[in-house]
């Protein structure tokens, strides 16, 4: 099971260096990055900091902001320095009224289109873009049509934990990445996307997951609680108890 950070918050190149190292140290599997367009572009950043090991890179994208064939090309330029590192999550987007301004792409489909007619665009480019390229994508899949366009693709999918735990879908045989916002040993008021963990249950809610064949998780914080120490400590933690296994078990 992948363990992967979502870094909401950005950064300058040496910001992003400082936590990458820090990521691996915790034994994260890698980082996603968020789409902002005030922010400098990542898939630059990506390929000056990346190293040739196994540590994982996604980069949220609005497909309607860039063409199928131009992403393929930067991915598969990225991923030429060190193989399968960089990966896509595809996102309709949660649009600003601040960035209502820019209209994102001039055409037909831009930032100011319904929610609707994005999300059907970003399941038609997918296809598109899988059809085309040897990238790896993941789906935001936020509505119960969207899963099932990804189920009938076999389209892997990031999926809300709030939906995981009701067993709203049926995941036999699908790929897909668990996003969800741990708040360790703080009241904080229910939403969709928090959940309330002690120390103990977060570590029993990471072996659940692994038990369960989840296929990986994304952790990401509150922005109003920073709660990044705490959990990537506990991700630590978790991650040697598992090596102490594996070692007696062999």
């Amino acid at each position: 099971m992948d363990i992967i950070w979502f870094d909401r918050y950005p950064t300058n190149t040496v910001g992003l260096v400082k936590k990458n190292k820090n990521l691996q140290y915790k034994k994260f599997d890698g980082v996603m990055y968020p789409y902002v367009i005030y922010n400098n572009d990542y898939f630059t950043k990506i390929s000056r900091i990346m190293e040739k090991d196994n540590f994982k890179f996604i980069v949220a994208i609005r497909p309607h902001s860039i063409s199928a064939q131009y992403l393929s090309m930067i991915c598969s330029s990225i991923n030429e320095i060190n193989d399968k590192a960089v990966s896509i999550n595809f996102i309709s987007g949660w649009i600003y009224e601040e960035e209502k301004d820019f209209g994102g792409i001039l055409s037909d489909l831009n930032d100011n289109s319904s929610n609707i007619e994005r999300s059907n665009y970003m399941l038609e480019y997918a296809k598109e873009f899988k059809r085309i390229s040897n990238n790896g994508f993941y789906i935001s899949t936020t509505n119960e049509e969207v899963f099932n366009v990804c189920a009938d693709n076999d389209f892997p999918m990031i999926i809300p934990y709030s939906w995981y735990k009701i067993n709203k879908f049926d995941l036999t045989g699908k790929k897909y990445i668990i996003s969800i916002c741990p708040i360790i040993g703080d009241d904080q008021p229910d939403n969709v996307d928090i959940e309330n963990f002690s120390e103990n249950e977060f570590i029993e809610f990471l072996r659940g997951c692994e038990a369960s064949n989840v296929h990986g998780l994304l952790l990401m914080e509150n922005k109003f609680n920073s709660q990044y120490p705490t959990i990537s400590n506990l991700v630590r933690r978790y991650r040697n108890e598992q090596n102490s296994k594996d070692i007696l078990s062999d």
